[in-house]
């Protein structure tokens, strides 16, 4: 046994909480090292300088206001964001939103020209329709109403 969890088990047998087992191996620990000997005689010191001293009155009226206080949080219901947390959610609906709306305005406004020469003709087609190399999205539809592709 390790001397940290020796010290935790010495403030448990204080209190009267170690189980026989874990007494055992308790006192089998304390036998053989000098330190958690030495901590435990300070530990019933300190055990025992608590238990005799004056303990103070609890005023009533605190005790009534805790314990409204705590009603009145359980009873309290968590909205409906604030119980299932939906601002992660609301984040990656944007973001999936966005991937999909970018997708689609990249295809109708570039388009993927299947050949050389459709590719060349679509080309003239936008050159003329962008102001500073940019496309419109305006400009990918023809007098009829059908996509420039």
């Amino acid at each position: 046994m390790r001397c940290s969890k020796a010290k935790r088990f010495i403030e448990l047998n204080l209190d009267g909480l170690l189980a026989e087992s874990q007494a055992k191996a308790l006192n089998e620990h304390l036998s053989s090292c000098s330190a958690c000997w030495n901590w435990q005689a300070e530990a019933e010191k300190l055990h025992l300088l608590l238990s005799n001293a004056p303990q103070s009155e609890f005023p009533a009226w605190i005790h009534a206001q805790i314990m409204d206080k705590v009603h009145r949080l359980e009873n309290r219901r968590p909205g409906f964001i604030r119980r299932f947390k939906l601002a992660p959610a609301t984040a990656m609906l944007a973001i999936v939103f966005s991937f999909w709306l970018g997708t689609n305005v990249g295809i109708s406004s570039f388009g993927t020209p299947s050949s050389p020469a459709t590719k060349a003709a679509s080309s003239i087609t936008t050159a003329s329709l962008s102001d500073f190399g940019e496309n419109s999205l305006l400009g990918i539809w023809d007098e009829a109403g059908d996509l420039n592709e």
